[in-house]
């Protein structure tokens, strides 16, 4: 039995650039609201884009990455900002 809450694999595109992801992620919910609007699926380096970079580091709560038959789940642990942002 597969865990609840872990993507076994994603298979709808993204809304902004037709590509299927192969990360899987959660963002705080305030963040996804501002920036996620209108989005079913939206992958990650599109909701990056959409945003600029303001505000993605610290609204991350978890990436997961959906490899061949597993999942690794991944959690920000420390960001660094640079290019003036």
């Amino acid at each position: 039995m597969w865990p609840e809450g872990i993507s076994d694999g994603l298979t709808l595109p993204c809304i902004d650039c037709g590509k299927v992801p192969r990360f899987d992620y959660r963002v705080k919910a305030t963040f996804w609201k501002r920036w996620g609007v209108g989005a079913d699926v939206l992958c990650l380096p599109c909701l990056d884009r959409r945003c600029e970079g303001q505000g993605l580091a610290d609204a991350l709560e978890e990436i997961q990455w959906t490899g061949t038959g597993h999942t690794v789940c991944l959690k920000p642990f420390q960001k660094h900002a640079y290019g003036g942002t």
